[in-house]
C-alpha cells in the first residue's frame, strides 16, 4: 500500500467469488492517508454497462489468512486498467 498514491486505487477479478452476491472485482484505494478496501460489481442499465463500487475500511485476517494479491493479479490489474483508461 506504501507505493499507492492519494485517491489512486487498484482492482482485481474476484477469484475467489462465491455467490451472486459477491464483488466482481476487489482491491484497494489509498484515501486520507489509509488503505482502504475496494469493491465492484457489474451491473446493466439503461445506458448499458457499468461499474458499482463501494469502499470501506480494511478486512483485518484472524490468524494466518492473508488477503494479499498475487504477482499475477497485480500485472493482469494494471493490464486491465491500462486497457480501461485508453477506452477498449
Amino acid at each position: 500500500m506504501n507505493n499507492q498514491r492519494e485517491g489512486s486505487g487498484i482492482l482485481f477479478p474476484n477469484e475467489r467469488r462465491k455467490s451472486e452476491k459477491a464483488p466482481d472485482y476487489t482491491g484497494t484505494i489509498f484515501l486520507n492517508g489509509h488503505g482502504m478496501e475496494l469493491s465492484a460489481w457489474t451491473k446493466l442499465g439503461a445506458k448499458g454497462q457499468f461499474l458499482s463500487v463501494q469502499v470501506r475500511e480494511p478486512w483485518k485476517p484472524q490468524g494466518n489468512s492473508s488477503r494479499r494479491s498475487t504477482p499475477s493479479q497485480v500485472r493482469e490489474g494494471e493490464a486491465l486498467r491500462a486497457r480501461l483508461l485508453k477506452g477498449e
